[in-house]
């Protein structure tokens, strides 16, 4: 139809993102989702797999239960291993996603809008200029 680009050039521009060392990524559940549709893309195009982004790698819902639950880093805990033990906790009672934590922080939520990639984006922005407050980084 003519409105997207190639695949090839939707990584070249994502990994200019991802792979700038200048840049913290956020994202929210991103260890369970997103990184991994990143390493897929980049096999169905021949690319290497390459993790090497995620020492710089927050993922907000992991640090939303690390918020709730109050809990820090085991003294020496990589950062990483941290995060990923949160993201794979699970509690009932316990949520952590945008809809909650939009109703959680005020922040005004459209269902309709979600998963926008621009929405999305702001969304995220909303929530983290407030979680960061709460969650020791």
């Amino acid at each position: 139809d003519g409105l997207g680009v190639s695949p090839q050039a939707a990584l070249e521009e994502l990994d200019k993102v991802i792979y700038n060392p200048e840049y913290k990524l956020i994202m929210h559940n991103g260890l369970h989702f997103d990184i991994y549709l990143h390493s897929i893309h980049r096999r169905l195009l021949n690319k290497e797999v390459d993790y090497s982004y995620l020492s710089r790698f927050l993922d907000s819902s992991a640090l939303t239960k690390a918020m709730f639950l109050k809990v820090v880093p085991q003294t020496n805990e990589d950062w990483l291993v941290f995060q990923y033990r949160l993201a794979n906790f699970r509690q009932k009672g316990l949520f952590s996603s945008i809809a909650y934590l939009c109703k959680h922080y005020d922040i005004p939520y459209d269902a309709k809008a979600a998963h926008d990639a621009a929405y999305d984006v702001q969304i995220l922005y909303d929530i983290w200029k407030k979680l960061i407050w709460n969650v020791e980084i």
